[in-house]
């Protein structure tokens, strides 16, 4: 499972809409969708709040390439 899939596994098991967990994390519901669409990524601030909500972060993390 990439990025975005877990970003929206986490907002579909809260229940809310793109519009709802934007509002939840101070972002537009366009940066929501593009985070899901794993084009572009939160900022530390904002993966540390949803963390913190949901999962830990090294979950997040698990299955992601390091170079």
């Amino acid at each position: 499972m990439d990025f975005g899939n877990k970003i929206c596994k986490i907002r579909k098991d809260n229940n809310l809409t793109q519009e709802e967990f934007a509002e939840r994390y101070n972002v537009t519901r366009q940066t929501v969708s593009s985070w899901e669409n794993c084009k572009s990524y939160p900022d530390l601030d904002t993966l540390v709040r949803i963390s913190d909500d949901s999962v830990s972060y090294t979950h997040l993390r698990a299955h992601e390439t390091v170079l």
